[in-house]
């Protein structure tokens, strides 16, 4: 079984400690590059969300992060203080019309629903909580 906890405090500096963090964790759970880089890009995408969005340059709150690798399951918890958002209701964006069209942003939250097999949101005691899960194969 391979654990990593992390605290992050919502700044930039907060994506090279995750990049670190979570290259570490990958060789420690034996994730091959594919999956690696998958679980960094997710990360980095919901990372960077909550830090332009939910914290809007207050620095005063948390990202906490747990990463799970056991029993072929990969299970990724993060929780934050900051605004209430639930990515889970974002609509998927518009693929198919032409570019000009299209509405900005969402297309990183759909590679999070794409890269991953469960994503679920709650907020609760003041917490935005979400998590994903995924085989390790």
């Amino acid at each position: 079984m391979s654990h990593l906890q992390l605290e992050l405090k919502p700044d930039s500096t907060a994506l090279v400690q995750l990049a670190s963090a979570v290259e570490r964790f990958a060789e420690e759970a034996g994730l091959p590059l594919p999956l690696a880089m998958q679980l960094n890009l997710v990360l980095d995408e919901l990372v960077t969300n909550t830090i332009d969005y939910g914290f809007a340059g207050r620095e005063d709150g948390y990202i906490r992060i747990e990463l799970h690798g056991e029993a072929g399951r990969l299970r990724v918890d993060l929780q934050d203080n900051g605004v209430p958002f639930d990515p889970t209701a974002v609509p998927p964006p518009d693929l198919e019309s032409d570019l000009e069209q299209r509405r900005v942003g969402g297309l990183g939250l759909h590679f999070v629903r794409e890269l991953m097999e469960r994503v679920e949101y709650c907020h609760e005691a003041g917490e935005n909580r979400l998590r994903l899960e995924r085989a390790l194969a």
